[in-house]
């Protein structure tokens, strides 16, 4: 009878398979972390162009039908919004939030760079508003295709599902960029909450009234309904570069500039004698009224936004919900690494006389 032999494994030999099988489940981890990482980059890359191609088409579509008249009404106005921003901000929408570890004023306007993704337009970006008339269906006073007031601006605040939501859910703090529309005319004869009985001067006072009892009041322009008018969310920067054609025939970066805090499309630029036009000198917007304007009449306009990836709302909205504070230069630190530039020029249509 052959006998046989039984050799158990060396201790060697034990180490050496588990130090093989290591390697394997090292390597086979490690390009399961790379294929995450790139997945993970191609979603944050698509969702940011996914979020631009929205705001843009809006935006394109609005300029494209602007209208802008040379007289001595404001047709097209963008001014920088108050800083610091106190508590619901500039815009005044109910459930906003400008305080504790917020994005903060230091830091955050630089609009003297020549390189259009390296500008930053403030705490709170720019509030951008013109009269445009879109292509309505006509089906009643309120659908004309006649012009009306839109805005787009930018605000911190927590998104819910709807308004029957109670108002102490704790739904993260986020930024989210804001159309407003006002109803260009209305159901009755010169509906006082309508573009053209507010007339076509952006600086008149019902334009600077927050009113969101309504989705197209004119009270929208300042105080855009907090679910149904958001147009994007996590954009945290918004601003524009208005050009403007020189009497030599140059088109030249008019806006902005350093020590002004706007641009007014009017006649009423304060030569001749006469008053110039001014933002409301009323609460939150008392730091605009302060600050002297650009005048003319725009032939471009750049619109620039910086738009966080899904990762770096996620990271961003720990590190806020974390700060004690102000969070200062690391809430900068943190968005310039987890944010996307997107830089798109417009042309406006003619000046009407």
């Amino acid at each position: 009878m052959t006998t046989r032999h039984r050799r158990a494994a060396s201790l060697v030999e034990l180490l050496l398979a588990l130090a093989l099988t290591g390697l394997i489940a090292g390597g086979i981890t490690g390009l399961l972390v790379s294929a995450w990482q790139r997945f993970s980059a191609v979603a944050d890359r698509l969702a940011v162009e996914s979020t631009a191609d929205i705001v843009l088409r809006q935006i394109e579509s609005d300029l494209q039908t602007a209208v802008i008249r040379a007289d001595g009404g404001v047709w097209f106005a963008v001014t920088r919004q108050s800083e610091p921003q106190v508590g619901r901000g500039d815009a005044g929408v109910a459930d906003a939030d400008w305080t504790g570890g917020v994005k903060p004023v230091e830091g955050s306007l630089e609009w003297a760079s020549g390189t259009a993704a390296r500008l930053r337009f403030g705490q709170a970006g720019l509030w951008l508003r013109f009269f445009t008339q879109i292509p309505d269906t006509a089906d009643r006073l309120a659908n004309l295709p006649a012009p009306r007031a839109v805005s787009y601006q930018l605000v911190r605040r927590r998104l819910v599902a709807s308004a029957a939501v109670p108002v102490g859910t704790r739904a993260p703090m986020t930024y989210h960029l804001y159309r407003g529309a006002a109803r260009p005319a209305g159901p009755e004869w010169n509906d006082p909450d309508s573009s053209f009985a507010a007339g076509y001067d952006l600086f008149a006072p019902a334009y600077g009234r927050p009113d969101a009892s309504r989705i197209d009041n004119v009270g929208n322009v300042r105080s855009p309904r907090r679910f149904e008018q958001v147009l994007a969310a996590d954009v945290v920067d918004f601003g524009v570069r208005v050009w403007a054609a020189q009497p030599d025939g140059r088109e030249t970066c008019v806006f902005p500039q350093p020590g002004h805090g706007g641009f007014a499309a009017t006649r009423r630029d304060g030569r001749d004698g006469q008053p110039a036009a001014v933002p409301l000198g009323e609460g939150a917007d008392a730091t605009r009224a302060a600050m002297p304007l650009v005048y003319g009449f725009p032939t471009r306009v750049d619109v620039v936004l910086r738009i966080l990836t899904p990762t770096g709302a996620r990271v961003l909205r720990r590190l806020e919900a974390a700060a004690v504070g102000a969070l200062g230069a690391a809430w900068w630190e943190c968005v310039e690494r987890e944010s996307r530039v997107v830089v798109r020029a417009f042309r406006l249509p003619e000046v009407m006389p």
